[in-house]
């Protein structure tokens, strides 16, 4: 896309989230596909958003991009809490200082501009190296301990919350 549509910083950022998403998909586990999916999906939502709505807007709270950063924190957590992976537990961190600023631009307008604007857009940079390097070591473990399990085993129920849950004797 032309310099003039989309800057140069978020032409990077789409060049690299392909790039990692396309390195996840070949040699990444679930974790991996998913995070990267996550991220890329965000980055589609954003440039529709972009092309449906015009440029971003810093002197109130931005209702679409709350959707979006929302979305992506939901889906971040979802997978944090059942992945066997750490890094997921950061990225869900990162994007909810960008959903946490849209609520403080909410409580307090006076908030101003240029630091509404670096918090809701920094975590997006921030999660690009937090994918990047979760890839790299889901690689580099791979290669020198073997495959490992992509999600936290579930435990039984317990009985005393599911008194069906009892496993017979």
């Amino acid at each position: 896309m032309p310099q003039d549509i989309l800057p140069f910083g978020h032409q990077l950022q789409i060049l690299g989230t392909c790039l990692l998403l396309a390195i996840a998909f070949w040699k990444g586990d679930s974790p991996e596909k998913l995070c990267n999916l996550v991220g890329g999906l965000t980055i589609i939502l954003d440039i529709i958003y972009h092309i449906i709505f015009g440029h971003a807007v810093f002197n109130h709270i931005d209702i679409g991009h709350l959707v979006i950063d929302s979305l992506a924190a939901l889906a971040f957590l979802l997978i944090a809490t059942q992945a066997n992976r750490m890094y997921p537990l950061w990225l869900a961190s990162w994007q909810m200082i960008a959903v946490t600023a849209h609520l403080i631009r909410l409580v307090d307008p006076a908030i101003s501009r240029p630091v509404y604007g670096v918090m809701i857009i920094a975590p997006s940079y921030a999660e690009m190296l937090i994918l990047a390097t979760g890839l790299f070591l889901h690689i580099r473990r791979v290669k020198i301990h073997g495959s490992y399990r992509s999600w936290r085993r579930s435990t039984n129920p317990s009985s005393a919350i599911f008194p069906s849950a009892r496993q017979p004797n």
